[in-house]
């Protein structure tokens, strides 16, 4: 498999995944979030202003990023580029279910953050007498 490979199975796969990043004490945070869209240039996924997680996404611009799903796993690190409302629209267009989540006005807190420098690892411990493991890059 190739990069883009990874990045359409992280998104129209898996879809939900662990995001960390480091609060201002320097402590782990993590919050279960959903990839949005993915294009050869990264994964996207979106936040409200005002959060936590926007502050510390907007501050440090780094995630580490993990998902299981059965027995093979993805994990990203790397670097995040605020968009702002950039590409908020097709990502309420293509999940009808943040409509509901973000009703009215509500949606116009939502901004875009692209994953788009980052180094991924896949593995797949499905059959132990085969072990697939893989490293790609974003950017």
């Amino acid at each position: 498999m190739d990069k883009n490979d990874y990045l359409r199975m992280l998104v129209d796969e898996i879809h939900s995944v662990v995001i960390a990043t480091v609060d201002e004490a320097g402590h782990p945070q993590a919050r279960v979030m959903d990839l949005m869209l993915w294009d050869g240039d990264g994964v996207y996924f979106t936040t409200e202003r005002g959060k936590r997680v926007h502050e510390q996404l907007m501050e440090q611009r780094y995630v580490a990023v993990a998902e299981l799903k059965g027995q093979a796993g993805i994990m990203l690190n790397g670097e995040v580029e605020p968009l702002g409302r950039e590409r908020v629209d097709e990502v309420l267009e293509k999940y009808p279910y943040m409509r509901e989540l973000f009703p009215g006005k509500a949606a116009d807190t939502l901004e875009t953050f692209r994953i788009c420098r980052a180094h991924g690892s896949y593995y797949d411990i499905t059959d132990p007498a085969n072990l697939v493991t893989d490293t790609f890059e974003i950017g």
